[in-house]
Parts: structure tokens; sequence; C-alpha cells
């Protein structure tokens, strides 16, 4: 719930002053260290995203040229849509299992 309302606060900070927003919603971050210890079954769901793939997002929305708030999903290879963090701010996760 609060993680909502913080993204709701962004939108409407957004439409008061006019100054975009962007929202990153990563799945699980994991390091190197933690891809080796999670069991393989959690790791097949595609359900993580390595903490370089995050730190790359955040460089990247800090420089994307957006209007609006923008609200978009971090996560590795897997069933998560990140169509939305490679359109809005050319972000594709690079790391993997």
């Amino acid at each position: 719930m609060s993680k909502r309302l913080a993204e709701e606060m962004c939108a409407a900070w957004t439409a008061r002053t006019g100054i975009a927003t962007v929202v990153l919603r990563p799945v699980m971050i994991l390091t190197d260290e933690s891809l080796a210890t999670t069991p393989h079954a959690q790791l097949d769901l595609g359900a993580f995203v390595h903490v370089d793939d995050v730190a790359d997002a955040v460089v990247k929305a800090l420089g994307a040229a957006i209007t609006g708030t923008a609200r978009v999903t971090l996560c590795g290879p897997g069933e998560f849509d990140t169509s939305g963090a490679e359109r809005v701010l050319g972000w594709r996760a690079t790391r993997s299992t």
C-alpha cells in the first residue's frame, strides 16, 4: 500500500508542478552472491533483477526526457513485461542467471 501511495504522490506532484517523475518498480533485486545462493526454482520464475541493472536504470531515469509520470517495471529475463522501461528509458536487463 505504501508503494502505491508513493506512486500516487509522484503523479500528484507532476500534475501540480509539471515536473516529470519516474517510478521504478524493481522485482526481487539480487547481487552476484545472492544469485548463487537463491534456489534455482525461484530464479526460473524470472522474478528477479540484478542490482547492476537496477543501478543502470536509475542512471537512465535521471537523464531521460520524460513528460508526466512514468511507471516502469524492472525485471531480468522472465515473464514480467519490461517494455515500458525499454520504451521510456532505453533500458533492458543485461544480467541473468
